[in-house]
């Protein structure tokens, strides 16, 4: 019985990114069949959509929808912001206050956002508490008045970084504000009574 080189059965398919960044073609995926590349996540790093350097501390997470050909179609489901950017932000002398919401967007999409308030000093768990509360409130009022597509351009170019900033300096002294990591949140099939 001859063995087939697993290799010489799989092809390449073209990914292309979602409406949001001008459907751009974003790489190439190896697949044996167009059933192998369901759903599967595609990460590309931001500055490859943007063609902007300074974006390149972001990664983006596509997710394959939709299959024709030999060209991949993604959509948005979340981003992250890279480890090394992230170990940059905290020094001594500084409190680090991590924080996670679930926001509803206006066309009923659930995310979750991970966030983190970098201070310049160190500060109560009280004000900690107040800093989540202030930070929290502004993320759901944009995440309510903005559809998926908007809401995730604002978090991925720090327009609603640059919203929840000043709010919280009114509170404590704080150096920076980020959204670590965005995610749409699946929804549980529900059982048939």
């Amino acid at each position: 019985m001859a063995r087939t080189d697993k290799w010489k059965v799989k092809s390449w398919y073209s990914v292309i990114a979602p409406k949001v960044f001008d459907e751009k073609r974003v790489g190439d995926v190896l697949a044996s069949d167009d059933a192998g590349l369901t759903d599967r996540l595609i990460v590309v790093n931001l500055s490859d959509l943007t063609g902007e350097i300074p974006h390149s501390y972001t990664r983006v997470n596509l997710r394959v929808s939709e299959v024709k050909g030999k060209t991949v179609y993604t959509k948005l489901v979340g981003h992250e912001l890279i480890r090394s950017y992230l170990r940059t932000l905290a020094r001594r002398r500084m409190s680090l206050v991590d924080d996670v919401v679930k926001v509803k967007t206006k066309d009923d999409v659930d995310v979750s956002v991970k966030s983190a308030i970098v201070t310049a000093n160190k500060i109560s768990n009280a004000t900690r508490v107040s800093l989540r509360k202030i930070a929290e409130q502004v993320i759901i009022e944009r995440a309510a008045a903005l559809n998926f597509d908007e809401f995730m351009q604002e978090v991925m170019f720090k327009k609603l970084s640059a919203q929840v900033y000043p709010k919280l300096r009114e509170v404590v002294p704080v150096k920076r504000f980020e959204v670590i990591k965005t995610e749409v949140v699946k929804k549980k099939a529900s059982k048939a009574a």
